[in-house]
């Protein structure tokens, strides 16, 4: 079944930062439209992955990206080259 992009909006703006998570993000991802609707990830303290950060070559209009306390690499770090609308990156 295809969601709703208005729910999976919804729900993920809903999301704790300590539990913004790879599946979020890749449920997030796989919508077919309103993605330019995401102009900002709050994943401080959450289990985000260089995985996770991949899928971000998919949000057209993210601006800034806060990914303090999590696991990522340098690996992960890089594919956010693919990201060119974003502005802010947290990493503390």
């Amino acid at each position: 079944a295809v969601e709703n992009p208005a729910d999976v909006l919804t729900w993920f703006k809903g999301i704790q930062p300590m539990h913004m998570n790879d599946q979020a993000l890749e449920r997030l991802t796989n919508l077919s439209g309103g993605l330019d609707a995401v102009t900002e990830i709050n994943a401080r303290g959450g289990t985000v992955t260089d995985q996770g950060l991949a899928r971000l070559e998919r949000l057209p209009a993210l601006q800034k990206l806060a990914l303090d306390g999590t696991r990522v690499t340098d690996a992960g770090l890089a594919s956010l080259q693919k990201v060119p609308s974003l502005m802010e990156l947290s990493l503390n």
